[in-house]
């Protein structure tokens, strides 16, 4: 267990893990009633994060919406685009100092990154929340016509992001770079309770763990770019057949008193169809956004919980899916022995 939380404040996890625990093993019914649930048959649409310009146009597709923008024009070599293309296809939030002539870009999702910089200089600064350094622009970002023009393969590389150009059309194509949440080769799962997922991204046996407080459970953590979550499985048996209804409202009953459901729906994935409900809740330290998935199969119900901290974005439904969905695409309420690459929980701990 310590393996799991070491990267956690470990007095705020720990007390939060040990109350979940304790919440997913009381019977259906005896836990506090929530907020009332509205409930969508459809799964939100993945985040896009691309952009096409063409060099000269007014008129440039965003994530797949058309908008209105200064002429991305080339001089010196340089591509300088407006910034306002970036801000919608990243996300950002983003401020602007007249008296300074000076501004800053800021990641809301993906990786945490803010980029400062000045008009007519060369020189910007960018600060992941752990160093803050130094870089130089091929141009200085400048103002035209009321817009705010930037170098544009270099902001975009700064925001971990790809530029091609064909020149034979004259456009310019941005794409976001995510990086992967689960691992391309091992799976973990349990095979005395019957189930496997994919593996977090960067996964290593020995952060394997268990939640010794809550029988049939199993917790790891994970990281998302540098978005950190948690992820725990917890399994129960069932003597009858509940309906997605009825373990939607069953999850709801189970919830902390302080927690708030901000949204309910089904989501029908490659295991079956899930009950999906979103938390919000304040403990003593910040702010702590949940997402449960539950599954019955057979006489067994499955619940897959995600935890996000404030400081992961857990508040945006997108970044919230952004993970689940990576992982909810390989779950399954099965465990095959003989596969080398997926790990089993319950022999190694």
């Amino acid at each position: 267990m310590a393996q799991v939380i070491q990267v956690y404040a470990k007095r705020t996890y720990l007390t939060f893990i040990m109350a979940l625990c304790l919440t997913l093993a009381i019977p259906f019914g005896t836990a506090a009633a929530a907020a009332a649930t509205t409930v969508e048959s459809s799964l939100h649409k993945p985040l896009r994060s691309d952009a096409v310009l063409r060099l000269g146009s007014t008129s440039a597709v965003v994530n797949g919406m058309t908008m209105t923008v200064q002429p991305v024009y080339e001089k010196n070599g340089v591509t300088m685009a407006p910034v306002n293309v970036l801000i919608r296809m990243f996300r950002l939030d983003y401020s602007y100092d007249q008296k300074n002539r000076s501004f800053w870009l800021k990641t809301r999702l993906f990786e945490q990154q803010q980029l400062s910089f000045k008009l007519g200089e060369r020189k910007g600064e960018s600060n992941n929340g752990l160093k803050i350094r130094t870089f130089t622009l091929s141009a200085a970002p400048l103002e035209k016509k009321g817009s705010l023009m930037v170098p544009l393969r270099d902001i975009v590389e700064q925001l971990g992001g790809k530029v091609t150009y064909d020149a034979k059309t004259k456009e310019v194509r941005i794409k976001g770079v995510d990086k992967p949440v689960t691992d391309s080769k091992y799976r973990i799962g349990d095979s005395s309770r019957g189930w496997s997922i994919a593996a977090p991204a960067g996964f290593k046996p020995e952060n394997l763990g268990k939640i010794e407080t809550c029988e049939g459970c199993f917790a790891i953590s994970g990281f998302a770019s540098d978005r950190e979550y948690l992820l725990i499985v917890s399994v129960s048996d069932s003597n009858s057949r509940l309906t997605l209804k009825q373990l939607q409202e069953q999850t709801v009953a189970k919830l902390h008193p302080s927690q708030v459901v901000q949204e309910s729906r089904f989501a029908k994935q490659p295991a079956g169809e899930f009950s999906v409900v979103s938390t919000s809740w304040n403990d003593a330290f910040t702010a702590r956004y949940n997402e449960y998935w539950t599954i019955q199969a057979d006489e067994r119900i499955y619940t897959i919980v995600f935890i996000q901290g404030s400081y992961g974005n857990g508040h945006i439904i997108g970044e919230r899916d952004r993970i689940a969905l990576a992982f909810m695409e390989t779950f399954k309420t099965t465990f095959t022995s003989g596969n080398p690459n997926q790990i089993d929980t319950y022999e190694k701990l």
